[in-house]
């Protein structure tokens, strides 16, 4: 079990890097093909942004950590899981936003409007499905390690025939 946990846990730091390196990837060409700022306000700092993903990538990997207390038996895919994560991801990108842009203008209002206008942007919907995704898939390695013990092996490794 101490093996699993330690695998599990190496799972989702990479599936969290992961996570960020899509996003980040995404945002780029969706903002060049629709013409979009990721952030329009000019306004909000070069760090908003950065933070508002670094947060969604932090709330997707608490996640997928707490997926390391679920025995190796009773791993499974988890399809609601994983839209659970990207609703969680999603929201956590507009709260952080909002509350970093209110802060950036001291302006508690500032930052709900902040929230109205990144949600009517793709962005957000991408960070989401970006996170739905990559649990997703974490669950998908995991429930596949069920069963196997210690690493994987070439086929000219195993015993016997």
């Amino acid at each position: 079990m101490g093996n699993f946990r330690a695998y599990a846990a190496m799972v989702a730091l990479f599936a969290a890097v992961l996570n960020a390196a899509l996003v980040i990837g995404v945002f780029g060409p969706v903002s060049l093909l629709t013409g979009l700022e990721v952030i329009p306000e000019a306004d909000a700092g070069v760090l908003l942004g950065p933070a508002m993903v670094l947060a969604a990538t932090l709330a997707l990997f608490a996640m997928l950590l707490s997926r390391i207390r679920i025995p190796p038996d009773e791993q499974r895919v988890a399809v609601g899981g994983a839209l659970a994560a990207g609703v969680v991801a999603g929201v956590v990108y507009l709260v952080v936003g909002g509350l970093g842009y209110a802060w950036a203008r001291s302006d508690p209002l500032a930052g709900f409007l902040f929230v109205g206008r990144q949600a009517a942007l793709p962005y957000v919907f991408l960070a989401a499905a970006i996170a739905a995704v990559v649990m997703f898939l974490d669950t998908l390695v995991l429930a596949s390690r069920v069963g196997e013990r210690g690493r994987p092996r070439w086929p000219w490794e195993h015993d016997g025939p």
